[in-house]
């Protein structure tokens, strides 16, 4: 069930989890990341963010509207990338 994202403390949690889950497998992604929800931040459209949280965890996936078009980003671990 997705979780909004509704302030910058919200947001800095999960990508604090989504950049400490990726160090071992993808040292790059910290640097891409912080890109990533920059622009996901400036570009989105007035609705939260939301990401997937399972068993009371956020997860690795993060959904967003831009011209009401929704968007979903994930980690995968098995590529390394976003």
């Amino acid at each position: 069930m997705p979780q909004q994202v509704t302030d910058v403390d919200l947001l800095r949690n999960y990508l604090q989890g989504v950049v400490g889950r990726a160090d071992h497998h993808a040292p790059n992604i910290n640097e891409v990341a912080l890109a990533i929800a920059g622009a996901v931040i400036w570009r989105k459209d007035d609705e939260p963010i939301e990401v997937m949280v399972r068993e009371g965890e956020m997860k690795n996936v993060l959904w967003f509207k831009v011209g009401g078009i929704r968007y979903a980003l994930s980690y995968n671990h098995e590529t390394g990338e976003i």
